[in-house]
């Protein structure tokens, strides 16, 4: 069940879009990129849950964090 939305613009193309994610996901900004540590995390160096979050039109990580919303539970 997901818990927030989160809403990111990318830096190289201008695209604007939301994803949304689980209770326990974090969602953390670096100089890297937006990279997503889900709650399903195996712990392994290519877990198959957790991810970088890419731009769908352009897949620039080159991305920033618009807005952050609980979703109605």
């Amino acid at each position: 069940m997901y818990v927030f939305e989160i809403r990111f613009s990318c830096l190289n193309c201008g695209n604007e879009w939301s994803e949304q994610f689980e209770k326990g996901d974090e969602v953390k900004e670096s100089v890297l990129g937006v990279f997503l540590k889900s709650n399903k995390c195996t712990g392994e160096i290519d877990c198959p849950y957790c991810r970088t979050i890419c731009c769908p039109v352009c897949n620039s990580k080159r991305l920033v964090v618009v807005k952050r919303k609980p979703l109605g539970v």
